[in-house]
This record gives structure tokens, C-alpha cells and sequence, in this order.
């Protein structure tokens, strides 16, 4: 069976060891949830939604501002610097909608939304 445990004896602990994904610690897990169909899709919405159950998990949202499916392989050449707005999910959770392809939503959010 696929999956993690908190058993030593059965289980890995999660994700990066003891204390991973899946593991058995207190701590905040912080996931940037990002994708291909803009900040306003359907499917980011219920991703968010369903994260949102667990008040452990520290949620960033950061995607293009518009559909760029089938572009995960691009980013926008530099300069200009990517530019981003602050905006909504569909549902009405904060989030960030950047000017570009995924790639470049995932970048905008390591340089300016994570700090350290």
C-alpha cells in the first residue's frame, strides 16, 4: 500500500523522513499552490478549498493571471521583471496573479512572497 505512517515499524514518517508530509509533527506545513489555468480556475479553487481542512497548512496561491495551458516549459525572458497583482481565488481565498507563464508564477513567489 502506498502511502506514509506514522509506524516505525510500517512507515517511512512521510515525505523527507521523520516529521515529513504525513509524519507526526506539530510544525506548519507551508505549500505555494500554483498551475497552468490562470488564478481564477475551477480546479485551483477546490485544490485550495480542500487544503484549507487542515488548519496546519499555511497556503500561499500564486498562477498567471490568465489561462496559459500548455506553457509549463516557458517563462518570460528578462528583463522586464515579472509584475503581479494581489487578487482572489474564485472561492475568495487570497492569492497572487502574475503577468507570465507558470513557471514564472512559481519564481514571483520564491523571490516575493517567501521571504528568507
Amino acid at each position: 500500500m502506498a502511502g506514509c505512517s506514522d509506524d516505525p515499524q510500517t512507515g517511512t514518517g512521510g515525505a523527507g523522513g521523520d516529521g515529513g508530509a504525513g509524519g507526526s509533527t506539530d510544525a506548519v506545513l507551508r505549500i505555494l499552490v500554483t498551475n497552468d489555468d490562470g488564478v481564477m480556475a475551477e480546479g485551483i479553487d477546490a485544490l485550495v478549498e480542500g487544503l484549507r481542512e487542515n488548519p496546519k497548512n499555511d497556503i500561499t496561491v500564486c498562477a498567471p493571471d490568465v489561462n496559459k495551458s500548455s506553457s509549463g516549459d516557458q517563462t518570460t525572458p528578462t528583463p522586464p521583471p515579472l509584475e503581479a497583482v494581489e487578487t482572489t481565488t474564485a472561492s475568495g481565498y487570497p492569492a497572487t496573479a502574475v503577468d507570465g507563464f507558470p513557471a514564472d508564477s512559481v519564481i514571483y513567489a520564491l523571490e516575493n512572497l517567501y521571504p528568507g
